[in-house]
């Protein structure tokens, strides 16, 4: 929090008309969504030359998206800055919202539908299951 009042009193001295600033009672504070970003990456050194100001965590962010590198989408081979392997809409057609199971093609049946274990679908799942029981209480 002490880099945010260096920078703070740094633009009441050096720029008291910053938007970054907002005035309350006669005073004036740094806007409680600025976000002040050490530049060197070490949080311990907050010489004014060091700080870097944003108005919000959004533009933040983006000053760190250098960060994340550049993947090709597994699915559809399209660039993307994702730790999640995945493009956006990629993951939008794998995880469907009515259900917590990635959508997937059934190795048996071949339909898209929610994954339930090795591959296969619900309904496929339990038949393999129910076959598996079927021969082991008849072979006892």
């Amino acid at each position: 929090m002490y880099h945010r009042f260096i920078m703070e009193e740094w633009l009441r001295i050096h720029d008291p008309n910053s938007s970054h600033l907002i005035e309350v009672k006669g005073i004036k504070y740094l806007k409680p969504t600025c976000i002040v970003h050490h530049i060197d990456k070490d949080t311990l050194n907050n010489v004014i030359d060091n700080l870097q100001i944003f108005e919000n965590q959004g533009d933040h962010r983006n000053a760190h998206i250098d960060l994340i590198q550049k993947i090709k989408c597994v699915d559809c081979g399209k660039e993307v800055r994702s730790r999640l392997g995945r493009c956006k809409e990629c993951r939008k057609k794998i995880y469907s919202k009515n259900f917590k199971r990635p959508i997937i093609k059934c190795v048996v049946c071949h339909e898209l539908k929610p994954h339930h274990g090795k591959q296969k679908c619900q309904s496929c799942h339990g038949k393999d299951r129910y076959r598996q029981l079927k021969s082991l209480s008849s072979s006892s």
